[in-house]
């Protein structure tokens, strides 16, 4: 089953709120689960850190928990988010579902790669 092709103007919004959700990122503490995650993240211009060193964690506004879209990732959300509710604002998932989502992406290892191919196709 192939998908429809996006008009002009979906492929600005698509794009549009792409960039805006990387930006809420660039403004955040994001958490990742492992290296190759923060390499990833690093690689499109967004600080994370990995979430193994939660405890010495300087926090710079909200914090975005950027776990994989799998069992072990929903695991880590839950326990990570419990470790770190008292040390400033969480965003839930709410930011990982919606980017995930529109970048169709299952493991965030991948989003420097998946970004840069989406936002090739949607500024043709």
């Amino acid at each position: 089953m192939s998908r429809r092709s996006l008009t002009s103007l979906e492929k600005r919004q698509k794009l549009k709120e792409i960039k805006r959700m990387m930006e809420m990122l660039k403004q955040g503490t994001v958490l990742v689960e492992g290296k190759k995650d923060v390499q990833a993240f690093e690689r499109i211009g967004i600080k994370a850190r990995s979430v193994s060193g939660v405890k010495n964690l300087k926090v710079n506004g909200k914090i975005f928990l950027m776990m994989d879209m799998d069992r072990g990732g929903e695991k880590l959300m839950k326990k990570v988010g419990q470790e770190i509710e008292w040390m400033a604002e969480h965003d839930n998932g709410f930011v990982r579902k919606k980017l995930a989502g529109l970048l169709e992406l299952s493991v965030f290892e991948n989003i420097d790669r998946k970004y840069k191919k989406m936002k090739q196709e949607l500024e043709e």
